[in-house]
């Protein structure tokens, strides 16, 4: 159903036209779409105007919302401090709003800035924005630039009032689609997290407030380079972060990973901050067999899941620390469910692979010139089944085998050894955490570290096609790739504050997506008629809508001149 809806707001009589549907599961009617039609005298002159010659629906909400945020982070103040001429200044400005809202390539940038109202504020022509202008651009940004502007960026941030005292460290890696060449940096062959080898890749080191979850400092590195060793390589620069994240009388807090881990990382890091790390099983073996009714702490969570706890002090690396052992409840059970499922896949696979040994012997019985199979060898069909069948994680420990060759015949025999199972089930789901922090209790310590997912949400929407869009990258000279990385970055902090922003002002928790998708639907419809031009903003969600348009200011950009 289509009607006309009124509405006072602030004294003032508003029309609106409105559509709804009925929802069979909700059983009411739903607001489908909102247009605001403006006041009567508004509508009026409308309906007396002739039809327009031309309509066009341009980005609105979303790309001004991000224009609005990048003057309140100082952003555009940054980028002047970059000593750019103007144009160069409005052209990275503008490829931050695009990386955060519809990331596109350098060669399709000027036609996504033709779509938006961003041609309110910015006048630059489409031969301005094309992609050499882009490539230019990178040749006047190096990494001393971008470090001054994250000091300066960080500075703003702390004014605004995120608490940098608690943090968190964690680094991944990028594939890239760019061929090895000797001059590029960046781009080399390393272990990738996504399992796909033989691209070129980038290690990125980044830092997260609690707060927040606002990135505050990256470091891109070679994709050669192991977490440890760039640990070890940038101590001075994390040493001078230590100041720079500091607000109050209390230390920084750290939280980092295993794969940081090393005397000499730790000796680093406890020297400047307080720290909350993570140990591998191997260092703590007899920890991971401790019996459950030791685990004397509960923390009850939803859906009656919880979290048991052991704590300790103990030796590590030569000192004693405050030791944490967590037992997660839903990580164990579908730990323990996904190593039944691999046992059951690997003897299945076993006796798959008995039944083509023996179809295949026979085949050869009957043809003597058929090529041997190398598996008439015992060896080799152990071998086979080690590193191709039990491959999966635990499965080896826990598969008993034997096989049998007689008279071209193999007979593969498979037993499960049920206490080295009951071992390994007694450690899954469980977790290591140690900390130089005496203050806190072992909950505080879970609770605490609970927060690293913090930084592994970030990396995760810096891969997310539909926002910043890291992935794949063309880049192929080093400034490009500093550039490309750099924009994306600032785009990220600008999300993620917004996405603070809205939680602080309304108590809404949305993800950096929902919150580009709702402020997208906001478009500025324009109307050119003879000689004048007219537009609107469609409504999709009217609460949504009002909350944004002042949260955000958007007022004062509908009303700017096109």
């Amino acid at each position: 159903m289509t009607y006309i809806e009124k509405k006072k707001i602030n004294g003032q009589t508003y029309y609106y036209l409105v559509k709804k549907k009925y929802d069979a599961k909700k059983k009411n009617s739903v607001r489908v779409f909102q247009i605001k039609l403006g006041k009567i005298n508004e509508i009026e002159e409308k309906i007396n105007s002739p039809k327009p010659k031309k309509i066009k629906s341009n980005e609105f909400g979303c790309v001004f919302a991000i224009y609005e945020t990048i003057q309140e982070l100082g952003i555009n103040k940054i980028i002047q401090n970059l000593k750019l001429n103007k144009q160069d200044a409005e052209l990275l400005e503008i490829a931050i709003i695009n990386r955060a809202t519809k990331a596109t390539s350098k060669n399709q940038l000027s036609d996504w800035f033709e779509k938006t109202s961003l041609t309110k504020i910015y006048n630059l022509s489409k031969k301005e924005i094309q992609s050499y202008n882009y490539s230019r651009l990178s040749k006047k940004i190096n990494s001393e630039n971008i470090d001054n502007s994250l000091t300066q960026l960080l500075e703003n941030l702390q004014k605004l009032g995120i608490d940098t005292t608690d943090i968190i460290l964690d680094n991944t890696n990028y594939t890239t689609r760019i061929q090895k060449t000797k001059n590029l940096k960046l781009p080399q062959l390393g272990k990738p997290k996504n399992g796909k080898w033989g691209d070129l890749q980038i290690n990125i080191n980044m830092i997260v407030s609690k707060d927040g979850q606002i990135p505050l400092y990256y470091k891109p590195y070679e994709g050669n380079i192991n977490d440890p060793t760039f640990f070890k390589n940038n101590r001075e620069k994390l040493i001078e972060l230590s100041s720079k994240y500091k607000t109050g009388k209390r230390k920084v807090t750290m939280s980092i990973d295993a794969g940081h881990n090393s005397q000499d990382n730790v000796d680093m890091v406890k020297s400047k901050y307080d720290f909350i790390g993570t140990l591998r099983p191997s260092m703590c073996k007899n920890l991971m067999q401790k019996s459950v009714s030791e685990f004397k702490e509960i923390i009850e969570l939803e859906n009656d899941e919880n979290i048991k706890i052991y704590s300790e002090k103990r030796e590590i690396y030569g000192e004693k620390y405050f030791v944490v052992v967590s037992e997660f409840s839903i990580t164990k059970r579908k730990s323990i469910y996904t190593l039944n499922n691999n046992i059951d896949k690997a003897i299945t696979e076993m006796k798959l692979f008995e039944a083509d040994l023996n179809a295949t012997f026979k085949a050869e019985e009957k043809d003597s010139k058929k090529r041997k199979t190398k598996f008439h060898d015992v060896k080799n069909i152990e071998d086979y089944i080690s590193k191709i069948i039990c491959r999966k994680e635990h499965v080896k420990k826990i598969l008993e085998t034997k096989v049998e060759l007689v008279k071209n015949e193999v007979l593969i025999n498979v037993g499960i050894n049920e206490k080295s199972k009951s071992k390994i089930v007694n450690q899954l789901g469980r977790a290591i955490r140690f900390t130089n922090r005496e203050d806190l209790s072992a909950k505080e310590v879970i609770e605490y570290y609970q927060n690293q997912y913090v930084v592994e949400h970030q990396f995760r929407d810096l891969k997310n096609p539909h926002l910043t869009s890291l992935m794949p990258m063309f880049h192929h000279t080093n400034e490009g790739i500093e550039m490309f990385l750099f924009t994306n970055y600032l785009a990220l902090v600008v999300l993620s504050y917004m996405v603070r922003k809205v939680k602080n002002n309304f108590n809404v928790s949305m993800s950096k997506s929902l919150l580009v998708r709702e402020l997208t639907d906001l478009k500025e419809i324009i109307l050119f008629f003879e000689g004048k031009i007219t537009s609107m903003i469609t409504e999709k969600n009217e609460v949504f809508q009002e909350k944004m348009y002042g949260l955000f200011d958007l007022d004062k950009y509908y009303e700017m001149n096109l």
